[in-house]
């Protein structure tokens, strides 16, 4: 009697079979996970990018606030206070700030607000946001802490203990008053914009006795739970009223542009690798199909064939995930930094939380699960008869009779595109990674170091003082003092030394004088889509609403400009202070000999000056009102403003001194936060970095992308030589030679090259004039330069390679004699 077949046989026989059928397609398998290991590490260096993109953000927005609490809330009362410290939810202690008064007037402080605060609990929930701390928080009510960066404004050294005078605003005070601390810490802000943090004081909270203050901020987090649910029920039970603020912080709100972008970059990813893992699967299918056929004739279920298919997957998914996490997580810490280092000001390193390698192992996981489930439906489709005989179907080509079809170049060209599906897929993936290359070799050849500088600056070395009017800044000081210009003009190697001061005015504006430039100033401003002012208001109120810069420059300037000028300047007069100049920027229509009338900030006299020419003075970064700039020489601006503030300073030198002239420089500045420095030297540096880090970044993505494409080359060559095993046979056994075989093999290969070579050489330079075009906009600067150089090495390596690779695959597969392979199915 037969007896039923049990029910673990079965599954091990299924287990078996997919055991076998695993080693059968040893060299698909490895294609296919070698494919889904670069997918793999792709899709990880994304998810890595996005993380840190967030982290940072989130971890700047704390810093500006300057705690790490779950929530923060504005002007708490002391019986809320007390409520959040009895709650069960609320973990202990709790952050409180105090706001206790102001520096004023002190050395250093021009343009500077500096609040005073008393933290409960600082080093509980602020100190996690800072770096490089030394000493405490104070204890006492003569200590004192700050950053070093106000530590260096202040020209104090960051040593505890040092002793430090402040004149003080108290709030509950109308007097300052001047009190002696002592630097109980100090730290490094570290945050990416000039925040709050940076401007801050902080006194111990035995002050609080001394000056009875209301709290500022409080903050606290949750024991566990959801922040958001938990807040509800707090805020309830605290009654916050209609003045008060709160703030959730934890779980801080994504970005919901850079969650589409890093998605769409994702998806991308995972779109190309199931594409080439079904392209390598679609390509074995004829032998598949012919198996998984016998199997059903046999009584195999689809069910049994599925597992058989997916346990093929399982093992290739145990393989490539851990492999590819692995490199993806290692090449975060490499492919991060490099590139948002040069876009993200205080990034430092990466950060790798598990997040990362969980994300990418799903969207991995359901990338190779697609394109195995895609296999598996094609192969269940086919009925166990139709599988037996199944043979995959050429492209639509038709056949011709004509004698030139039978010439190799023409015979390759139809095999090529016989499957024009995978033959476009393959051509696809060369022509991404040809794209690429260019791209990145016309944008590194474009940005010329020498462009680059001549865009920024026009000197070796140009110092600002950002404690100006011309530098937005609401105070004026003046940084650099006669003891400094002295020491820089004195370098050795100087050959040119600039200076330009500014003092603020305001003009009188009249129609007699200022309607030819009033109605190029409108015309502008309605072509730029903006609203005109009506002259009223200057009239009005010309010291609020027409406010200008009075702008001195050195003789050597003029005498510049008269080299090439068709009307020159009258140096000695304009030096005696006869006339004033304006500038082609904004002084266009107003007329030689007109009589401007202006007065300085602050002082009431009234000063007129006739117009004596004009000239092209650069902007040089300064910032000005609505009325125009007038130029002065330096000799007589004094005499409007006493000790008028110098705004920059302009060195150029022999080439063989400008390091050493940079070096002297910087030891003289560099301890000054308000004199900025721009230089030749630093800023050739700069781009070579930033063209460096382009580099090998763009080597990484060419490489990445021109892998993808040769792997998808090497498989549909090695499977169109597989399946045409009988057709080469049978073309020598009618007289064919191995030599011509091998020839129309190579044809194929050059056809992929070829046909790449001509979308690049096409749509690929098309795109990459349109991109450069896009960048040398957003830089303004840039010259485009077709890598003709590069290109060509580039294009001949992927020529040998589309050569060698196919003549080689049939070495290996082809062997045996014409009647055995006739014979093979």
């Amino acid at each position: 009697m037969r007896q039923k077949p049990n029910a673990n046989d079965a599954q091990m026989a299924v287990q078996l079979i997919g055991q076998r059928s695993f080693k059968a397609n040893r060299t698909t398998n490895w294609l296919i996970a070698f494919a889904a290991i670069i997918v793999i590490i792709l899709i990880t260096s994304t998810c890595s990018v996005f993380f840190n993109i967030q982290a940072f953000s989130n971890l700047q927005d704390l810093k500006s606030i300057g705690t790490t609490t779950d929530v923060i809330f504005s002007n708490p009362s002391s019986e809320q206070l007390a409520q959040l410290e009895e709650n069960d939810l609320i973990q202990k202690p709790l952050y409180v700030s105090y706001k206790v008064g102001r520096l004023i007037g002190n050395i250093s402080q021009s343009g500077l607000s500096i609040d005073l605060y008393a933290v409960d609990n600082w080093d509980t929930w602020s100190s996690p946001l800072v770096s490089d701390f030394e000493g405490h928080y104070p204890t006492e009510a003569d200590e004192v802490m700050m950053s070093t960066w106000l530590l260096k404004r202040f020209g104090i050294e960051p040593i505890v203990g040092t002793e430090i005078t402040l004149s003080i605003g108290w709030d509950d005070y109308d007097v300052v008053q001047e009190e002696t601390f002592h630097l109980s810490g100090f730290y490094t802000d570290t945050s990416y914009i000039d925040t709050a943090s940076k401007q801050a004081v902080f006194l111990s909270t035995a002050r609080l006795s001394e000056h009875q203050l209301p709290a500022e901020v409080a903050g606290f987090s949750f024991v566990s739970g959801s922040a958001q649910k938990n807040l509800n029920q707090i805020a309830g039970q605290i009654g916050l009223t209609d003045q008060q603020s709160i703030r959730v912080l934890s779980g801080q709100r994504v970005s919901i542009r850079d969650l589409v972008l890093a998605l769409a970059v994702i998806l991308f990813f995972a779109i190309d690798g199931f594409l080439i893992i079904y392209n390598i699967n679609s390509i074995s299918v004829t032998k598949d199909v012919q198996f998984y056929g016998v199997l059903k004739t046999l009584g195999t279920s689809p069910k049994q064939l599925k597992r058989v298919i997916f346990y093929r997957m399982l093992r290739i998914l145990i393989l490539a995930l851990p492999i590819g996490l692995l490199f993806g997580c290692a090449m975060t810490l490499w492919v991060v930094p490099l590139l948002l280092g040069n876009l993200l000001t205080g990034f430092t390193h990466a950060e790798l939380h598990w997040t990362i390698p969980v994300v990418s192992a799903l969207f991995s996981c359901a990338m190779i699960f697609v394109s195995f489930y895609m296999t598996a439906k094609k192969v269940l489709s086919i009925s166990p008869m139709a599988a037996l005989r199944y043979v995959e179907e050429s492209g639509g080509w038709k056949t011709s009779r004509s004698t030139d079809c039978a010439k190799l170049p023409w015979m390759g060209l139809k095999n090529t595109f016989r499957h024009p599906q995978k033959a476009c897929f393959v051509i696809g993936t060369f022509f991404l990674s040809s794209i690429t290359f260019l791209l990145c070799m016309t944008v590194l050849n474009g940005l010329s170091i020498d462009e680059y500088i001549d865009y920024n600056t026009a000197h070796d070395i140009s110092l600002y003082n950002q404690m100006s009017r011309a530098a937005f800044s609401p105070q004026e000081e003046q940084s650099f003092t006669p003891e400094m210009i002295s020491q820089l003009r004195e370098l050795e190697g100087v050959e040119s030394f600039e200076m330009t001061k500014v003092v603020p005015i305001y003009e009188y504006y009249s129609d007699e004088v200022y309607r030819d430039w009033y109605q190029i100033k409108k015309e502008f401003e309605q072509s730029s889509g903006m609203e005109s002012t009506d002259p009223q208001v200057w009239i009005d109120n010309p010291s609020a609403t027409f406010w200008s810069l009075l702008v001195g420059v050195d003789s050597s300037v003029i005498a510049s400009y008269n080299q090439s000028a068709e009307d020159p300047i009258d140096i000695d007069a304009f030096e005696r202070g006869d006339f004033l100049l304006t500038t082609e920027m904004n002084g266009s229509g107003l007329h030689q000999g007109s009589i401007i009338s202006f007065s300085v900030m602050d002082i009431e006299q009234q000063f007129q000056l006739p117009i004596g020419g004009q000239f092209p003075l650069e902007r040089d970064g300064m910032n000005g009102g609505a009325a125009p700039w007038l130029v002065v020489s330096n000799k007589v601006i004094d005499d409007y403003k006493p000790d008028a503030i110098i705004y920059s300073i302009k060195i150029d030198s022999s080439p063989e001194y400008e390091q050493s002239i940079l070096n002297q420089v910087v030891s003289l500045t560099d301890d000054i936060p308000a004199i900025s420095r721009t230089s030749k030297i630093e800023l050739a540096e700069s781009l070579s970095e930033a063209k460096s880090s382009i580099s090998k970044l763009s080597a990484f993505l060419t490489l990445v992308l021109f892998s993808i494409g040769i792997l998808n080359f090497i498989n549909t060559m090695s499977a169109n030589i597989l399946n045409r095993q009988r057709e080469f046979a049978a073309m020598e056994a009618i007289g064919a030679t191995k030599r011509q075989v091998k020839q129309l093999i190579v044809w194929e290969g050059f056809w992929y090259f070829a046909s790449t070579m001509i979308l690049a050489l096409t749509i690929g330079s098309a795109a990459d004039y349109f991109l450069f075009t896009v960048v040398r906009n957003t830089l303004q600067f840039g010259t485009f330069h077709y890598p003709v150089v590069p290109f060509v090495l580039y294009m001949l390596f992927a020529l040998i390679l589309c050569g060698v690779i196919p003549v080689t695959i049939y070495q290996k597969i082809g062997a045996g004699s014409i009647v055995q392979r006739l014979r093979e199915n």
